[in-house]
């Protein structure tokens, strides 16, 4: 629901295929150069939605080592095998960047 009211109500006049949403969540540390990484596949290919990025969690001890091995399975290796059969099901909102056009296009359908 967030979505609608940014893209409605904060974003109503903009170019949609211009535009990029950055998601992170509160703890999530990243370089300018990582977004600018991510924000260069968007704009090479203009039929892409959504790019994600790969996080490490950082400490030690076994809750890291657990969130260490879901991430390598779930964001790493999973997110991976879905774009090589031609589509990313879901986009974490830890670290993912997306086209206000494809956020717009689906909107109505899922909000």
């Amino acid at each position: 629901m967030y979505m609608s009211y940014v893209l409605d109500h904060r974003c109503s006049d903009i170019n949609d295929d211009n535009t990029f949403i950055l998601t992170t969540d509160a703890d999530i540390v990243f370089q300018p150069d990582s977004v600018e990484m991510i924000l260069d596949l968007l704009c090479r290919d203009s039929l892409v939605g959504g790019v994600c990025g790969r996080i490490h969690p950082l400490g030690s001890g076994p809750l890291v080592w657990y969130q260490k091995f879901d991430y390598a399975i779930g964001h790493w290796f999973q997110k991976r095998a879905e774009d090589v059969l031609g589509s990313v099901m879901c986009c974490p909102g830890c670290f993912s960047v997306f086209r206000a056009r494809a956020i717009r296009e689906v909107l109505p359908i899922y909000a």
